[in-house]
């Protein structure tokens, strides 16, 4: 927000937009519902807020119990080199990421049911597919 000649209002609505829904929104899609004429400015605003959100993984640390998965993610492939690629889990459009989270066993003490609540994620990408990798981000 500093120095930029967009309002504090528009920098909020741009968050608003980028976390409402599960998927996102595209920065053309932003653009058109806030009524904005500049694509680039939207842009550059949702760029500064992803920088900041991904500095934000370092500030804490997970604890009590963590759950770790892998997940692979797709990543963005014109459609020319996507036919040549491989399909499947080794594909190259594929990233292999690591995803922890810090669930906490919650009890309710009226009824005695046990259940979790997850407090924080983490993301990583991992190298490869193998253990190794995993461990180091263990």
């Amino acid at each position: 927000m500093e120095n930029s000649n967009l309002s504090i209002r528009k920098w909020f609505l741009i968050m608003l937009f980028m976390t409402s829904t599960k998927k996102g929104m595209s920065a053309c899609e932003i653009k058109r519902q806030m009524g904005h004429s500049r694509y680039n400015t939207v842009l550059s605003v949702m760029n500064r807020i992803r920088d900041v959100m991904g500095k934000r993984d370092s500030l804490y640390q997970l604890s009590d119990m963590v759950e770790l998965d892998e997940g692979f993610f797709e990543t963005e492939v014109s459609s020319r080199v996507r036919s040549k690629l491989k399909r499947g889990k080794g594909s190259q459009r594929r990233e292999n990421v690591a995803v922890m989270a810090e669930s906490v066993p919650l009890e309710d003490l009226e009824t005695g049911k046990k259940s979790k609540s997850c407090r924080y994620f983490k993301m990583q990408v991992l190298d490869n597919h193998s253990g190794d990798s995993i461990t180091k981000v263990v």
